[in-house]
């Protein structure tokens, strides 16, 4: 699948809350449901819902409500507002670039 191709349709995105998936659902401009498995995952989730654009279950949640989660993502347009605003922030991010400056100031260090 290219998520690239598919984000542009997407009203949401659910998934497990990686660093890529969960930057690439955001610089689409899209609100997230992050289902963590894992700390770092998790880490990730509880950043996005204090910025606001998205949800998250985390995994040991009793009973987890995930009907209401996606119809909370898709009828509070608060979510979907803060993840365009974080895509709007960061509408010049160039991974490419990103990575040639990182890689600049390491070696700089050196």
């Amino acid at each position: 699948m290219s998520v690239s191709r598919v984000l542009p349709q997407a009203h949401a995105v659910v998934c497990h809350g990686s660093h890529q998936m969960t930057a690439q659902a955001l610089l689409a401009g899209k609100p997230l449901l992050l289902l963590p498995t894992q700390l770092e995952q998790f880490l990730i989730m509880r950043r996005l819902v204090r910025f606001g654009a998205g949800l998250g279950i985390a995994p040991e949640a009793p009973n987890a409500d995930y009907a209401s989660a996606i119809a909370a993502l898709a009828e509070k347009t608060e979510y979907a507002a803060k993840a365009r605003e974080f895509a709007e922030r960061y509408a010049g991010h160039v991974r490419g670039a990103a990575l040639a400056t990182m890689i600049a100031r390491i070696e700089a260090a050196l």
